[in-house]
């Protein structure tokens, strides 16, 4: 039988882990998302911030689960960053999200899909607190899903 420190050290470690592999989501407000359902959403550097910490220079992985509710023949992704209410579009190097981010098109409707894209944040950006603004569009230009992540670059 163990002794009781050694057990408390175990069990402190047992759930420390559980709560390692039950990583809670990026905190996110849906904003619009029109033609599907957001089942899980997970920024790199989003762990316990109120805003997501984005490192000047670092690279920033986003990776979503998502369930379409339409069918699209293909997926866009679109990020704007939001400054002081307005958002300004945010050059995206390849945005068929069909051929760079892992979805196989045609977007079926009913059918759940993983979505992961990374993005460099420049040494060039100003250092300061923005709203992301990330949208995956559909065919017809509407929001299969939409995220406003808090993020603060650093």
């Amino acid at each position: 039988m163990m002794n009781r420190p050694v057990l408390e050290v175990f069990v402190t470690l047992f759930v420390a882990c559980l709560l390692s592999l039950t990583k809670a989501n990026t905190k996110y407000a849906d904003c619009g998302s029109v033609s599907g359902k957001i089942q899980s959403l997970v920024v790199s550097g989003c762990d316990s911030e109120d805003r997501c910490i984005l490192k000047s220079g670092s690279t920033v992985s986003l990776s979503a689960s998502f369930k379409s509710l339409v069918d699209s023949n293909k997926a866009t992704t679109v990020i704007h960053g939001i400054i002081g209410g307005v958002p300004l579009p945010f050059p995206v190097p390849d945005p068929n999200a069909c051929q760079s981010s892992g979805i196989q098109c045609p977007v079926e409707n009913g059918k759940s899909y993983d979505f992961s894209y990374s993005l460099q944040v420049k040494t060039t950006y100003p250092k300061l607190e923005v709203d992301v603004k990330w949208e995956l569009q559909d065919d017809n230009g509407k929001d299969i899903i939409c995220a406003i992540i808090p993020a603060k670059i650093v």
